[in-house]
């Protein structure tokens, strides 16, 4: 095994007890970088190389490392806060036939105002049959429909951008992520929106993986620039597999930028926030996160990962009388049956007191407003709705409401899951 610190060849353990280096990240561009490149590393050998997060000054959600061995150059992404003093594994690599040399470079892109951290590497000799990257990140490996690049913009200055479909529901467009991971394992999945060519409220991503099943989260790509968007925890198959989709639906006059995905692992499998992997939907329960065909949304909403029903939590500010942002849940059910509808009220960015729910093109289905701050992470009953010949019963919620309260707090309103039960109270 060797044990490198940046710029440095093998040295010993004594790195990992007070060498740490940390700078600033710098946003899209690197700026300062460290680089390891052991010494006496066998030629044509394979190594795992794993690098030291240590416990301060090292919050970079994608610490993002380049790889160099002799078969090209690799990038592996490291969320730095699921590690304290300990090591994340970027891959296993292959060193030259001439010098038996594995380069590694880590840089400090990345949101502005965290910190990224350079301490020890090492590098364990392992079989060949391991190798590849187990943190990779990656551009889109196939694309459909017309995308068009855009140089000098996005993580590697070559992002692809669409234009929207005129659709929520239907696409004419997608680009696909399918990389090789460890199977069986949590990792925690984010999207790079660059700066140019990306302005959909409410891009449309298709997760699968082996614990959600299907998964749809979106990005409201307005609400980021030059910097990778965490879509959530996922759980990889038996073959090492989570494969990711961007769709182009949105409304038409938009674009959808299809940039760099990272596939961070997530050891102890605590999510993006530290949150856990939340509770699939069953029966009866829909939400962010599910079908197009179920759920859509107009406007901005805003991402909340760790909380709500499934732990992707939708919320925008209030819009006094007027309605912007709209959800819409739309159940497939029995025909000629009463269900009792609840909406999931998140513990956080939702205290609109006077919601505004419709049930199909009713101005207030239910009859009434609902006070979202009078509940917490628990269902609000909204109603009784009978379904007509088609079983089909469909819910909106826009941010109609006061913008702020007496003491001029400003007011939430918080879309996520909605439950229906045949039968329930109020049949």
């Amino acid at each position: 095994m060797g044990l490198s610190e940046p710029g440095q060849g093998d040295r010993s353990r004594l790195v990992e007890t007070g060498a740490e280096e940390y700078t600033h990240t710098n946003g899209a561009t690197a700026d300062s970088t460290a680089t390891y490149t052991p010494s006496g590393l066998s030629a044509s050998t394979c190594y795992r190389v794993d690098a030291l997060v240590p416990n301060n000054y090292s919050d970079n959600p994608v610490a993002v490392y380049t790889v160099t061995d002799t078969k090209g150059t690799h990038m592996a992404a490291v969320d730095e806060n699921n590690y304290t003093n300990d090591w994340a594994e970027l891959g296993v690599y292959e060193t030259n036939a001439s010098g038996g040399t594995i380069t590694v470079r880590l840089d400090d892109r990345g949101t502005t105002g965290l910190y990224v951290a350079a301490d020890a590497m090492r590098f364990w000799q392992t079989s060949c049959g391991s190798y590849g990257d187990i943190a990779p990140i990656i551009t889109p490996g196939t694309t459909n429909g017309a995308w068009t690049t855009d140089s000098g913009h996005g993580f590697l200055g070559s992002m692809r951008y669409a234009t929207t479909s005129g659709s929520l529901t239907a696409t004419g467009a997608n680009a696909g992520w399918a990389p090789g991971l460890l199977p069986n394992s949590c990792y925690e999945v984010s999207a790079y929106v660059p700066d140019n060519f990306s302005d959909n409220d409410a891009a449309r991503y298709q997760v699968i993986d082996s614990y959600y099943g299907t998964f749809w989260p979106q990005v409201n790509e307005n609400a980021f620039t030059n910097q990778f968007v965490p879509l959530g925890g996922f759980f990889s198959t038996s073959s090492g597999q989570i494969s990711v989709t961007l769709t182009n639906m949105g409304p038409g006059g938009q674009y959808v930028a299809a940039d760099a995905v990272a596939f961070t692992p997530d050891p102890l499998c605590e999510g993006p926030v530290g949150s856990g992997l939340g509770p699939v939907y069953p029966s009866g329960v829909i939400g962010p996160g599910s079908s197009p065909a179920n759920f859509t949304t107009t406007s901005p909403w805003y991402s909340q990962l760790g909380h709500g029903y499934a732990y992707h939590e939708l919320w925008t500010h209030d819009n006094g009388g007027t309605a912007d942002s709209t959800a819409t849940w739309t159940f497939q059910g029995s025909a000629s049956t009463c269900y009792a509808v609840s909406a999931f009220i998140p513990d956080n960015f939702a205290n609109n007191p006077q919601a505004h729910y419709s049930v199909g093109t009713s101005l207030e289905g239910f009859g009434t407003t609902y006070d979202q701050e009078g509940y917490t992470d628990a269902f609000m009953p909204l109603g009784a709705v009978t379904t007509g010949g088609n079983g089909v019963i469909t819910v909106t919620l826009n941010d109609v409401g006061p913008t702020a309260d007496s003491s001029g707090n400003p007011l939430y309103t918080a879309a996520d899951a909605m439950e229906f039960v045949a039968g329930g109270s109020g049949c």
